[in-house]
């Protein structure tokens, strides 16, 4: 009875043979369902449809199935070849993309029951694994440019704060790994050769690429639950941080991690997550979220932007994502907001969608200029939006946590690689657009 009032079911039920025995709804939008889950021509074409209907009737002796599809419009996104690929074990929340220079041989990394770390060429679907004994993090070696595989291009970080630089093929690196005397109170932040690990006593270490460890002075004391964000704007440096505390302070800091004036700031209640690093045609700009709501941006000199703060229904459990003119933030009921740099407020409701555990990031993907709005919560699927608020076709994607979006391999073409609740991983690739919006 709830399937006959749904538009969806009229549209395709309208060509079934009017004596079934056996009516057969799929839809893609939350995961791939049992009988698509083959490596077969069959299910890869089934799966660039996102609802169908398979009716099986029997009369007078003969069997009938009749199968009625909806198409996507064309553009979008298709899935690739091969994938997706049974990691055999538990996926863990992220996918990264490893490309090299000229040899366009990219690698799709992720963390396997907590503590496994896979490397899976993106092309011929080979794999190398590299065991820990404790839980892991893994980040790109960004500043380090490799231009093939064998070359230092990840750093896998233990929470007892062993850290490794290792190649795409997971080999470690001449030097490592170098352990420090800590255990980590957030994930590891890579930048410009170097990985800055938060420790558990308030302090940060830094470790380059020849296994030198340092202590850097931080204007802080209590140890961070997220990592710093690092951001540049006119050829300058910035890194803010939010240590998570009663205090409950903002704070700005210059490439050698000195505290700029005005800093830090009070923030009014408590926060998740990382602060957001703003470079625009007006200088440097820090955003932060409450879990209440609050949206604040402030200046390089702490001063409050015009315009805010902002107050967003809902509650927030992760900062929201700067896409170069406005500020996108996910509420836990799953209202996606839009905020430009002036405080204006637009807002649409996600269906059937919750986010105390998620993300929301911003890429360009199909090379139009303009960036596209990916968002995931709480259940198996990835929303994509324009900055128009419309669904993009092929989307939700049977995904989860945060996925890479990157041209994996260099042809000019931008891919979508994440892990679903089955514990597979998945990639597709998007389609350009003919012409600019």
């Amino acid at each position: 009875e709830t399937l006959e009032k749904n538009e969806t079911w009229k549209t395709l039920s309208a060509s079934s043979p009017p004596r079934e025995s056996l009516t057969l709804f799929y839809s893609l939008d939350r995961a791939i369902p049992f009988f698509l889950k083959g490596r077969g021509s069959v299910s890869h074409a089934l799966q660039l449809y996102r609802q169908g209907l398979a009716c099986l009737s029997v009369d007078s002796g003969e069997a009938v199935i009749t199968l009625s599809v909806i198409p996507g419009s064309g553009g979008g996104l298709m899935p690739l070849p091969g994938y997706p690929v049974d990691l055999g074990g538990r996926a863990g929340t992220y996918v990264l993309a490893l490309p090299y220079g000229t040899s366009h041989a990219a690698r799709l990394v992720t963390v396997v029951d907590g503590t496994r770390v896979l490397s899976v060429d993106f092309a011929t679907l080979d794999r190398h694994v590299l065991e820990n004994e404790s839980p892991v993090w893994c980040v790109p070696a960004s500043g380090l440019d490799p231009e093939k595989p064998e070359e230092a291009s990840l750093w896998v970080v233990t929470d007892r704060g062993d850290t490794s630089l290792v190649t795409g093929n997971l080999e470690v690196t001449k030097g490592f790994p170098v352990s420090t005397s800590e255990s980590l109170s957030a994930s590891p932040l890579p930048d410009s050769g170097r990985v800055f690990l938060p420790l558990a006593d308030g302090t940060l270490r830094a470790i380059d690429s020849s296994g030198n460890v340092a202590q850097v002075t931080v204007p802080f004391t209590d140890p961070l639950k997220s990592p710093p964000s690092a951001s540049e704007a006119s050829a300058r440096r910035y890194f803010a941080a939010y240590p998570k505390s009663f205090s409950g302070m903002l704070w700005l800091m210059d490439g050698a991690w000195s505290l700029l004036p005005g800093w830090p700031v009070s923030v009014s209640g408590i926060a998740f997550g990382s602060p957001v690093l703003c470079p625009s045609a007006r200088g440097m700009e820090l955003a932060f979220l409450t879990q209440s709501g609050e949206l604040t941006l402030r200046d390089e000199a702490g001063r409050i932007a015009q315009g805010f703060p902002v107050r967003l229904p809902g509650v927030f459990f992760f900062q929201p994502a700067y896409d170069g003119e406005f500020l996108w933030a996910v509420s836990s009921s799953g209202v996606l907001y839009k905020v430009a740099l002036d405080g204006t407020v637009l807002s649409q409701q996600i269906p059937d969608f919750t986010a105390e555990n998620g993300m929301v990031l911003a890429s360009d993907v199909d090379g139009d200029g303009v960036p596209e709005i990916f968002v995931s919560g709480d259940g198996n699927a990835l929303f994509g939006y324009t900055r128009a608020f419309a669904l993009m076709d092929g989307f939700p994607l049977p995904i989860w946590g945060t996925p890479a979006i990157a041209d994996v391999n260099g042809d000019g073409t931008v891919e979508c690689a994440g892990v679903g609740l089955d514990n597979r991983l998945y990639c597709w690739q998007f389609r350009k657009k003919r012409s600019h919006r």
